[in-house]
């Protein structure tokens, strides 16, 4: 199947107008749900909207929860969080997510709250969801927001 974007599989219905916000709900690997906020394209950049390589890794991390179980991640990068979101539902203890604008941070809070609690089977305890404004020019003092 082919969307009017050109990505196969991973297609949804979004504006494709670039005007408004669209929460968007998409089923991934043993029927985890995501749910997110994709927002308005006209405001620039990438991070607004999910890539379909978001939602390939996001797919591998959800086939490989066994590399996740118990560990800390941070996700560099994060857009809109999806790959972050399917670590903890592959049982990550704690995830962080970052991205280097302000506005895509605060969408992400958003996203957490909507996806929030996350109880992986697996362990039976919520993994901590959190964001945090990280840039890849703040060098390590950046990384130590997310310690």
């Amino acid at each position: 199947r082919r969307c009017a974007r050109g990505e196969r599989e991973y297609c949804h219905v979004a504006d494709t107008d670039a005007r408004m916000p669209s929460w968007v709900l998409y089923s991934l690997h043993d029927g985890v749900r995501i749910v997110t906020n994709e927002l308005p394209v006209a405001l620039g950049g990438v991070g607004w909207r999910v890539s379909v390589g978001a939602l390939c890794l996001a797919d591998w991390v959800l086939r490989h929860a066994d590399l996740f179980e118990g560990r800390s991640v941070l996700e560099l990068g994060s857009g809109l969080g999806v790959t972050g979101i399917a670590a903890a539902h592959a049982g990550a203890a704690r995830v962080c997510l970052t991205d280097a604008l302000p506005e895509l941070v605060g969408n992400l809070e958003r996203v957490i709250e909507s996806n929030a609690p996350i109880q992986p089977a697996a362990s039976g305890t919520p993994c901590v969801l959190e964001c945090s404004l990280l840039d890849f020019w703040d060098g390590p003092e950046g990384v130590q927001r997310c310690a």
